[in-house]
């Protein structure tokens, strides 16, 4: 059985690999704050993005995107809110996106929610 800190880092790697073939540029990953961390920290078209990863290898515990919950969404803006003042860049705007990756029956498949909220 993969640990779950393995199965993260896949998916979090697969993530990267999904937005950068989409036109963005990595900016950060895993950022860390006393609020929590950011998976990925990108950039498109000026705008800051935000993303939060989540995977599923079924779909007994829902799916991956039903994870965000709103405790983690506060946590999310209190970490970005962090970026932002320790990391300033020539930005237009800022969102928060996700990608949820499930792995069922073999088959992967990814989903890319932007500006979820």
């Amino acid at each position: 059985m993969f640990s779950n800190r393995l199965i993260g880092q896949t998916a979090e790697k697969l993530a990267e690999k999904y937005l950068v073939d989409n036109g963005y540029f990595l900016v950060a990953k895993n950022y860390q704050t006393r609020h929590g961390e950011i998976d990925l920290i990108c950039e498109k078209n000026r705008i800051l993005v935000f993303v939060e990863v989540k995977m599923r290898s079924n779909l007994s515990a829902g799916l991956p995107e039903e994870a965000i919950t709103k405790s983690k969404k506060e946590k999310l803006i209190l970490a970005a809110e962090q970026f932002i003042n320790d990391c300033p860049g020539d930005f237009i705007g800022f969102q928060f996106d996700a990608i949820a990756l499930s792995l069922y029956k073999g088959n992967l498949e990814i989903n890319h929610f932007e500006n979820i909220f």
